[in-house]
């Protein structure tokens, strides 16, 4: 690592393997230019987003499909184009690789943590210097680090500037993502005109280029909190009325006699099998004792193994109906032990968005979705609801709606 190889699998965007050594970079014009063009642009006041916003404009290849494009691998993975990102572009137009200085070690696996990669801070990179031909001219380079410094004081300086306006819980903190790219959007603090209070967007600039031209995804928090709570609300009530009707049906006789038959038949089944399985296992050796020639031992055979597939077809058909009954009982749905603590509940809470929301995905179009927890157990509790409809029906119980 100190003697200044180059040691990663794909080369900066900028640069490419020498042919004669694997180890040493090159410059690879095409998209070297396009670094000069990122660094004049910012030199000349572009924002980082304004820079990726614009190479998406341009229909530029961000760097992955770039690489696969003009450096095809074994990899027969799809690769999506999500466009170039402001993080991207940042680390880019921070990266002293393009001074002509190797940079190793700027990040690290963590097998403790399941082998997640992690950033390494700038003091413990390994820099060996002039390796390789520059893009960037030290000048340059410098006077960008520069812009950034003074775009980083500048934050820190006004940050909590105005901790003195009232503010909001973020509630749906770890649970918003953009449908497209699957990245988390980010809650961002807006101050109203005159001072006066705070509103939170979120937004989502890493979708970029192929559908939002680099302007990113943006959604209001107050209508995104107004639409999630009308779903969660609305499957609140749904899992109130299912569990009202589940426990109606639940408590008929004729629920009860059905679960019992259930049970003996499935009892009865299995045991068939096996009686089956052990008779197959004495076959063989009973045609070797001479009771049965070579011809009565294939039909004998066969005969069972087609009454133990009937038996077992059979078994699952009932298992899958016993789980639909069982699943009347109520204390057996992970569902609805979730959702009934929320049973009433007006007010959207953070509470009721971890136990019940996996997460929520925001669209294009700004229409949302939401994953909720246990979506096996939900399913088998509409088929339970179904049922149990089914069983009040015949029982000539009139169910409203």
């Amino acid at each position: 690592m100190n003697k200044g190889e180059f040691l990663g699998s794909f080369a900066p965007f900028g640069y490419a393997k020498s042919p004669e050594n694997k180890n040493q970079l090159v410059i690879d014009e095409e998209a070297a230019a396009i670094v000069r063009d990122m660094f004049r642009w910012k030199l000349d006041g572009c924002s980082v987003s304004g820079i990726a916003k614009r190479l998406n404009e341009l229909g530029i290849p961000a760097p992955s499909v770039y690489c696969r494009q003009k450096f095809p691998c074994k990899s027969k993975k799809p690769l999506r184009n999500t466009g170039w990102h402001d993080s991207v572009v940042k680390k880019m137009l921070c990266n002293p690789v393009y001074l002509g200085h190797m940079v190793n070690g700027m990040s690290r696996t963590r097998p403790e943590l399941g082998y997640t990669t992690e950033r390494v801070s700038r003091e413990q990179w390994v820099v060996v210097e002039n390796t390789h031909e520059p893009i960037i001219s030290q000048q340059d380079f410098d006077a960008v680090a520069d812009m950034f410094r003074v775009s980083t004081e500048k934050f820190y300086k006004e940050n909590g500037k105005y901790e003195d306006l009232p503010d909001t819980e973020n509630v749906l903190k770890g649970f918003v993502y953009c449908k497209h790219c699957g990245r988390a959007l980010k809650r961002v603090r807006n101050i109203s005109f005159y001072r006066e209070y705070i509103t939170h967007t979120y937004i989502c600039r890493y979708c970029g280029g192929v559908e939002a031209q680099g302007t990113g995804k943006r959604i209001k928090e107050s209508e995104l909190l107004e639409t999630v709570s009308a779903v969660v609300r609305k499957q609140i009530a749904l899992c109130a009325d299912m569990e009202s009707m589940i426990e109606r049906a639940g408590a008929l006789d004729s629920n009860l006699q059905r679960q019992r038959s259930r049970e003996a038949e499935i009892d009865h089944h299995k045991k068939e099998i096996s009686r089956i399985d052990n008779r197959l296992r004495t076959l063989y050796m009973d045609k070797c004792d001479g009771l049965f020639d070579e011809t009565e031992y294939v039909r004998m055979r066969q005969s069972y193994e087609q009454n133990r597939e009937a038996f077992t077809v059979r078994l699952a058909e009932l298992t899958a109906e016993q789980e639909r009954l069982s699943a009347m009982a109520i204390p057996n749905n992970q569902y609805i032990t979730a959702f009934r603590p929320f049973y009433g509940e007006k007010t959207l809470t953070r509470e009721m968005l971890l136990a019940l929301v996996k997460r929520i995905d925001v669209l294009s179009d700004k229409q949302i979705e939401i994953n909720f927890q246990y979506k096996d157990e939900y399913e088998a509790l509409v088929v339970a609801a179904q049922e149990s409809k089914a069983i009040l029906t015949c029982e000539g119980e009139v169910m409203a709606g």
